[in-house]
């Protein structure tokens, strides 16, 4: 019984700590914005280089399924 006690303090105590993680995580401002123009222009390299190196692009064609021939 000793061990189930333990067991869900040591749970209540991580659990604890993570709440503690994420409020604090909360609470952080940015001073100015450019962090989030960074993060901004990133997003949009990202977003362009997805359409701009697909499948399509980086193979000749557009992927086709091969026919059975017998």
């Amino acid at each position: 019984m000793i061990e189930i006690g333990v067991l869900l303090g040591v749970m209540v105590l991580a659990a604890a700590w993570m709440v503690k993680v994420v409020l604090r995580r909360g609470k952080r401002r940015t001073e100015n914005v450019e962090g989030l123009l960074i993060e901004s222009a990133h997003t949009a390299q990202a977003r362009e280089d997805r359409s701009t190196y697909n499948a399509a692009s980086m193979h000749g064609s557009t992927p086709q399924q091969q026919r059975f021939r017998p």
